[in-house]
Formats: C-alpha cells, sequence, structure tokens
C-alpha cells in the first residue's frame, strides 16, 4: 500500500503495524499521517483470512462471535472449562450411581466406597469429550470468557481495555512448563488476565492480533509483555520533557509526561499530528512505573546517584561513582566498590483464613507476578504458585560486592518499580565505568 505524503509529496510505505494503528509517518518531513478506513480493511482482511493455529475456531453469528481456543495444561491439550448444566455429570454421577448400589445390594459401606471411585474416574474421563472447548466471547460490547466449573464469566467492557498483551513464563512446582497468557490493561492502570494456558505462543500472539482488530485499539508495546522489558522502560523514563518543532508549520510543541502516554500530539495551529512513538525518539509503552507514583524517587546526576524514600524524605542508598557512599540499612558496605545489582524475592509467611480464599485475595500477587513475562521482572527462577499463595512478596534490592551480593534496601513492595531502580543504577554504573575509561 502506498500512501503520498500531504506535506511533501514523498510516497510513504505503510507496513501491516502502521496501517494496525491507523497512522504512518513520512520518511521525508516526519508529518504522520492518517491511513484511510480502507487501509484498515485490508489489513483486516488479510489477517482474517489467514488460516488460525491449530485448534482456534471463529464462529460469527448476528449479534456475538466466539472465539473456541484450546488450552494447554501440563504439555496437554485440555477442554474445558465446564459451565452450566454439564457440570452436573462430574458432581452427580459418582453420587447417584453408589446411592444406586446401596439401593440393589444393599448398604455397604466399602460397595459404596468402590461404586463412587470407579464412577468418578469415569466421569472424569468424560470431562474431555463432554465439556465444552475454552471460549472468548465478543457480545454486547463486553469481552467474556467462561469460569470453570461455574456458569459466571469474567466480563471485561470494551471501552474500559487500553491494550491487549502477552506474557510469557516459566513456571516451576511439580510439572515445570511455560506458559502463555493473555492480559488486557485496563484504562486505570489495572491488569486482568482474560486468557491463560495457550496451546502454543503463536496462537496466543494470533488472539491478541485477532481481538485488537475486533475492538479497534492500535497495537502498542506494555510494559511486562513479549518483547518490552525495563531496558525500554528506563529509556523512556529518561526522556526529560521538551520543546518539538511541528515540520508544517514550525510551531512549537511542547511534549509532557501526560502527552507521551497518549502517544501523539496535535499541533494547536495546523491540526498536524506528530507521533511520539517511532522506534528512534519517542517510544510509548504502556503500563509502565510512573516516577510520580513510585514509593522510591530515583536521582542521577552525572557521578553521582541515588534511591530516597519518599515516605520519611530519607536516602536509602547513595553512589559516588562505582562507590557506595551511603546505605541505610547496612552501613557497613558504605566506601565498598558495587560492580552491579539484582533483586531478589523475599516470601515472608503470612496467616490465612476462609475470607482470605473466598475472596481471591490469596491469588493476587500471583496474578500479578504472571502480569509480566519472566524477563521484564528480572525473576531468575521459574515461579511457583504456592509462594505467592501463602505468603506476602518483596523485592530486596542487592548489590554485588568482590564475588557476594548484599542487601541494600530490603522491602520494595512493587515488583516493576523494583525493577525500574536495578536497571537504571546498572546502567549508572555502565556509564560511570565508560567515563573513567574514556578519562
Amino acid at each position: 500500500m502506498i500512501l503520498q505524503c500531504t506535506n511533501c509529496g514523498g510516497s510513504v510505505t505503510a507496513n501491516d503495524q502502521a496501517i494496525l494503528r491507523g497512522v504512518v509517518t513520512c520518511d521525508y518531513c516526519h508529518t504522520a499521517l492518517r491511513v484511510t478506513k480502507s487501509g484498515i480493511e485490508t489489513y483486516k482482511k488479510r489477517l482474517l483470512n489467514r488460516r488460525p493455529p491449530k485448534g482456534i475456531k471463529i464462529k460469527h453469528r448476528k449479534t456475538e462471535t466466539k472465539l473456541i481456543v484450546p488450552m494447554q495444561q501440563e504439555g496437554a491439550p485440555i477442554s474445558g472449562p465446564i459451565v452450566g448444566k454439564r457440570a452436573w455429570l462430574l458432581y452427580g454421577g459418582p453420587l447417584a450411581a453408589g446411592l444406586l448400589s446401596c439401593s440393589v445390594f444393599g448398604f455397604d459401606v466399602l460397595s459404596y466406597q468402590l461404586t463412587c471411585s470407579v464412577m468418578l474416574f469415569v466421569f472424569l474421563g468424560l470431562l474431555f469429550t463432554l465439556a465444552p472447548k475454552p471460549f472468548i466471547l465478543l457480545r454486547d460490547g463486553i469481552l467474556q470468557v467462561p469460569y470453570a466449573f461455574s456458569r459466571e464469566k469474567l466480563k471485561t467492557p470494551f471501552i474500559h481495555i487500553k491494550q491487549l498483551y502477552v506474557t510469557v513464563n516459566q513456571l516451576g512446582g511439580k510439572s515445570p512448563r511455560t506458559q502463555y497468557n493473555l492480559f488486557a490493561l485496563k484504562k486505570d492502570g489495572t491488569r486482568v488476565r482474560l486468557y491463560s494456558n495457550f496451546a502454543s505462543l503463536e496462537a496466543a500472539l494470533y488472539v491478541e492480533e485477532w481481538l485488537e482488530i475486533e475492538l479497534d485499539i492500535f497495537d502498542l508495546p506494555v510494559y511486562g509483555d513479549l518483547e518490552t522489558g525495563t531496558a525500554e522502560v528506563v529509556a523512556f523514563q529518561a526522556q526529560p520533557d521538551e520543546q518539538m518543532i511541528c515540520y508544517v508549520c514550525t510551531a512549537p510543541l511542547h511534549i509532557t509526561t501526560a502527552v507521551r502516554q497518549q502517544g501523539y500530539l496535535t499541533c494547536a495551529y495546523c491540526h498536524t499530528i506528530t507521533l511520539l512513538y517511532t522506534d528512534d525518539s519517542h517510544k510509548l509503552i504502556l503500563g509502565q512505573p510512573q516516577p510520580e507514583k513510585m514509593a522510591h524517587r530515583l536521582l542521577v546526576r552525572g557521578q553521582f546517584a541515588g534511591v530516597l524514600q519518599k515516605k520519611d524524605r530519607q536516602a536509602s542508598l547513595l553512589l559516588s561513582g562505582n562507590k557506595i557512599s551511603g546505605a541505610r540499612f547496612n552501613r557497613t558496605l558504605t566506601g565498598k566498590t558495587v560492580k552491579r545489582f539484582g533483586i531478589r524475592e523475599i516470601f515472608v509467611p503470612r496467616e490465612l483464613g476462609v475470607k482470605d480464599w473466598l475472596s481471591g485475595e490469596v491469588m493476587s500477587q500471583y496474578e500479578q507476578a504472571l502480569a509480566y513475562s519472566h524477563d521484564a521482572g528480572l525473576r531468575n527462577r521459574p515461579l511457583d504458585m504456592v509462594d505467592y499463595a501463602f505468603n506476602s512478596v518483596q523485592y530486596m534490592l542487592l548489590g554485588q560486592i568482590e564475588t557476594k551480593m548484599y542487601p541494600l534496601i530490603p522491602a520494595i513492595e512493587d515488583l516493576q518499580e523494583a525493577a525500574f531502580i536495578v536497571v537504571t543504577l546498572n546502567d549508572f554504573l555502565e556509564s560511570v565505568g565508560s567515563e573513567s575509561v574514556k578519562s
């Protein structure tokens, strides 16, 4: 598809991603151009005519669209979730069979238990054939995903979704495996897991792209997704608010953090749209830690860096070059040379009651961990659900001195904030090292 720039007349080639976003940038004068509706429809047609990955089926009706997607559990495809009236087969079948045998042969505890056990295995086998395939349903402006063993559905209105993205995590426990999840970043900043246990990464990415086209969502990177790590976030956060010039009328354009979150800026004089999330300038990354909302403040000035705790306004860590000039929680390290920084997860046992389990609070930390791909959270070991269910999770900032890692900041509540601090300080050490080599 070839477009002509309305400013300089140059030819602009629109790639697939540009058509999906609906905006392209001229290679010559950098003017942003809106892609016509026909161009977007052309892209949709190409994707929807492409054969979906194995097992995925799309069914269109007048008022709804159903996307049937197989799930993967411990390496084997499964059916489910079980919804509606079919759930009684799993629960009521063994009980009915046991009561029937008791009425015919007389009450005998051993025979009753034996009969129930046999029937339980029978109905568990039927689970894979009688239960409907898991699906995603689009109806009345709401994205719906059924819960297992329930008539209830996870319902997310289209207007609340800011972006869709895929995470990849290494899971531990008895059956180590790789899990692919589809998350929604909502406009209020929260993250919701829409779908899990895709059979393959290809299937997860296809569903993400298909839903984005159906919901008219521009595809933008999200912190924690498959391709966006902490390095990209730090590069974005390091960009100061600055002034730009409109390429058409040369009027001043002021870029702020709020404007960067939006991703584009419209000139107040000539109404030309300037795109900010180009690869070589202001790449937009949604869902990243915002400095003003972090519990710690990070300062980097030349040869000095510091981490300040906002609550008590005291410095947790001060660096002069690659030496520690102040470590509030480990003063014995003052004057030591630090080689790099890292993160360690700290699990603190907590008391749990029935209310905690029923409210869903027990698994909220695990859901938060799954919302960030493995590398994005700087994790060095697989996730284990048990760790997050029975413990409170905090993150400790470590510093490597000689060959050992020492604790520097003991309790950082937020994973992405901890990752942001670590990558920023490691970049500072690299910059200090390069300057010393030059001198």
